[in-house]
């Protein structure tokens, strides 16, 4: 999946001091080998501007990066996540028991497989964090709850929902992923299928979302590290909704 290079905390740390030092050198490239979204404020959006999502097997990328992976690399989420996207619409729309649902089949059978010792990383082929059948269940009742309170009291950042239901929340980190192409459009990055679409499905107007990407066209033409960070988040806060 497309996602900017991870870095830990001590590399982010060397990451910063260098851009202080890259500020003097005209050395494009490296500047933008700088930049992450580390420390970046998470983006105010209404969801119903997203509508594509990267492509599966799409390459690792740089944060800000030039090419034309904003066009080639991506589709309807429709169609890339149609597991994701028929579950939603059938279960919160449609009423049906998630059991009835084509990924609840994917997810049994890649559970199955891992019992069964022919799969060792059910992740993999669709299974998510999920390594037997009673958390398969578990998945769809944090689902379900998922779904209750965003209807019940809007979208919330996931330490929001750390602080209000500690058990159904993720990383602190693990907020609704999204690129922004060269035009300024949002596409949903590998992270929050879900949730965008549920947001979708009750009409909400806004959702935090956390930019794992951007296409160096978007950005104005300074390209020093220090300029090029600070016009990545004047931009970035120019799409705020």
């Amino acid at each position: 999946m497309f996602m900017p290079i991870k870095a830990g905390p001590a590399v982010n740390k060397v990451r910063r001091s260098l851009l202080c030092i890259a500020e003097f050198f005209p050395l494009p490239e490296v500047h933008r080998m700088l930049v992450s979204s580390d420390g970046l404020d998470l983006l105010r959006v209404n969801p119903a501007a997203i509508s594509c999502c990267i492509k599966k097997g799409a390459k690792r990328r740089l944060f800000v990066s030039g090419g034309d992976w904003d066009i080639n690399e991506v589709a309807p989420i429709s169609e890339v996540r149609s597991l994701e996207y028929s579950a939603v619409h059938d279960i919160f729309i449609k009423g049906v028991s998630y059991k009835r649902t084509v990924q609840y089949a994917k997810m049994k059978k890649a559970v199955s497989l891992y019992i069964d010792g022919e799969n060792k990383k059910p992740s993999s082929i669709g299974a998510y964090w999920c390594r037997s059948y009673e958390d398969i269940d578990e998945y769809f009742r944090k689902l379900d709850r998922a779904y209750e309170s965003i209807k019940k009291d809007g979208y919330k950042t996931q330490k929001e929902v750390s602080l209000k239901n500690p058990d159904d929340s993720r990383s602190l980190a693990d907020e609704i992923q999204v690129l922004i192409g060269r035009r300024g459009g949002l596409i949903l990055g590998c992270g929050g299928t879900h949730r965008i679409l549920i947001a979708q499905s009750l009409g909400l107007e806004r959702v935090y979302v956390r930019v794992a990407g951007i296409h160096e066209a978007f950005i104005g033409k300074d390209r020093r590290a220090k300029k090029l960070r600070d016009e990545v988040i004047r931009k970035i806060e120019s799409l705020n909704e």
